[in-house]
């Protein structure tokens, strides 16, 4: 009995759905390309509270195996099973101070429910590689800190740390240096067009801009203000993503006509900054209300500076502390 008392009370709940958050690029600067060949970036990322869901079921025969998910993600090639294996192969090889109790080796069962439309640079896939790593580093107790965890984040995927750290951010590198801001309190309308784009092709073709002026931290907020009348900054892949698809320049073209539209990452969905709910709905609405759109995704989603997966982990802490005390 004694065993069970003092072990750390993070054994979590293996019945719930985890939420894994969407992610917007407010904008996108490219400022050159790196002799390794990945590019120098510069962007700042908002977190939303549009989130996938993420559920894992212990096992016992050591498999890591989705049993749901889209069709179109090959199982095995899935990120969020990708994490699973990462996670255990750093905690069983690489972690000198392995709890006793960590049941890693026992394996999981992982679903996932897809809210974040695929290929539409809103992170999703790399948000559940995320939420694998934050919520199975509990689960099966293997004690990684979050400097351990943001290290297996960036082999898995350059968006990975942002929300393995959950908060929204400024971020240079390859997008994976990153600092933590607050942003205002907005809405955002998105509009994902049925158009699924490839990084690569985008970040490869030979008429993306290499060369743009960095913004800086300090000049992005000193522009935030007039975020709703004029995004600060711009989104380098957006003219190449247009001259491509004429879809995607088509959205653009038709939110403008409510406010500042822009490209996200380097997918297909489009956003809009809205002052508050009340105006994000009406927009929303008429948008829905147009032929034009029928076959388009249509999303609304508020602006978070924390994710809901960090509130909730901490949240669980909290009261897990509460428990030892008592007993």
């Amino acid at each position: 009995m004694a065993s069970i008392i003092t072990r750390p009370a993070s054994a979590l709940d293996w019945t719930r759905w985890w939420p894994a958050p969407a992610k917007l690029n407010l904008c996108l600067h490219v400022l050159g390309q790196r002799p390794d060949g990945y590019h120098e970036l510069e962007t700042v990322f908002q977190l939303l509270d549009l989130h996938d869901l993420i559920n894992f079921s212990a096992r016992t025969d050591g498999k890591i195996v989705r049993t749901e998910g889209k069709s179109e993600i090959n199982p095995d090639e899935d990120l969020v099973v990708r994490a699973a294996h990462a996670l255990r192969d750093y905690t069983l090889t690489q972690k000198s101070d392995v709890p006793e109790y960590c049941s890693a080796k026992t394996g999981v069962s992982i679903r996932c429910r897809k809210r974040i439309p695929i290929q539409a640079g809103m992170g999703g896939g790399s948000s559940d590689a995320a939420t694998s790593l934050l919520v199975l580093n509990k689960l099966w107790e293997c004690g990684l800190s979050q400097d351990e965890l943001m290290h297996v984040a960036a082999k898995l995927g350059a968006d990975v740390p942002l929300f393995v750290a959950g908060h929204s951010a400024y971020a240079r590198g390859i997008g994976d240096k990153l600092e933590a801001i607050e942003l205002p309190e907005s809405w955002f309308i998105i509009v994902k067009p049925d158009v699924d784009l490839s990084t690569q092709k985008i970040l490869t073709n030979s008429g993306l801009t290499r060369d743009s002026d960095a913004l800086t931290i300090h000049g992005f907020f000193d522009l935030l203000g007039l975020m709703h009348e004029s995004l600060p900054g711009q989104n380098d892949c957006q003219k190449v993503v247009c001259e491509e698809h004429a879809e995607v320049a088509q959205v653009i073209d038709w939110l403008d006509n409510y406010g500042p539209a822009r490209l996200t990452g380097t997918g297909s969905s489009v956003f809009l900054p809205c002052r508050n709910e009340s105006i994000a709905k009406a927009i929303f609405d008429q948008i829905g209300l147009s032929n034009n759109t029928q076959n388009w995704q249509l999303m609304i989603a508020k602006g978070l500076n924390k994710s809901l997966l960090i509130k909730i982990l901490n949240d669980t802490k909290r009261i897990n502390r509460k428990s030892d005390k008592k007993v």
